[in-house]
């Protein structure tokens, strides 16, 4: 697919989820998928992170990811809360040690090495360049920074693939009704097409062990928490 059609289907999938959000809907429906889970591996990425210099919150949608860093770093790091959406961005938690900016993975509005650690959770997926997002991840970061990425992996099997379609299809639209959000359910199940596209977590270790080192991964079920380290120099 070229570069334009992926952008289409990314904006779509956007605005899906800026409504689901403006209502609350989209966590609803992942708390219930992730059955109550989606929280603790917040939690787990989370303190992955150094709380301290700065820290970017990378694809933080309505902020539920922000808010987790700022109650885990209380002020002791100040937290960039990054999204491409304004109306997502406008949800985002407002704190004193908290500022919003927008932006895209591929082309980030910040100095070089300028950041102690970068977080994304559920948003890697979203990138349209998987490659460049962690060559501007590393741009970015300082050296010894943390990279620490939490998603939704593709699954390597068929079987697998399609338990998980069946599953987030199903959740969303039973989602939809124990939510209160009907109807919204239809539009969770979108989020499948990025998880098609996205890389096994066994691509995603071996893409960031070109940049990172110590690359490490903590598994559950389809979720895992990927991190690493930006060496001190570089290769070579």
């Amino acid at each position: 697919m070229s570069g334009r059609g992926i952008r289409d289907i990314w904006d779509t999938i956007v605005s899906s989820i800026e409504r689901l959000s403006s209502t609350n809907c989209y966590e609803r429906i992942n708390l219930l998928a992730s059955l109550g889970l989606v929280n603790r591996y917040r939690r787990i990425a989370a303190r992955l992170l150094p709380c301290r210099g700065t820290i970017l919150d990378a694809g933080c949608g309505p902020g539920t990811s922000t808010a987790v860093l700022l109650s885990r770093c209380k002020g002791r790091a100040r937290i960039v809360a990054l999204d491409p959406s304004t109306s997502m961005l406008r949800r985002a938690p407002s704190a004193p040690s908290c500022m919003r900016l927008g932006g895209r993975f591929e082309k980030l509005p910040l100095a070089s090495s300028s950041i102690d650690g970068i977080v994304a959770m559920f948003s890697y997926r979203d990138a349209t360049s998987y490659d460049e997002a962690l060559e501007e991840f590393a741009r970015v970061l300082k050296p010894r920074g943390v990279l620490v990425v939490l998603d939704i992996f593709r699954p390597t099997g068929l079987i697998a693939r399609t338990l998980l379609k069946g599953y987030l299809y199903g959740v969303g639209l039973l989602g939809g009704l124990l939510t209160m959000c009907p109807g919204e359910g239809r539009s969770y199940a979108s989020i499948m097409y990025t998880i098609d596209r996205m890389l096994s977590i066994g691509e995603m270790e071996e893409a960031m062990g070109r940049l990172f080192e110590g690359v490490s991964v903590y598994r559950g079920p389809f979720i895992a928490v990927v991190w690493g380290r930006k060496p001190s120099s570089p290769a070579g």
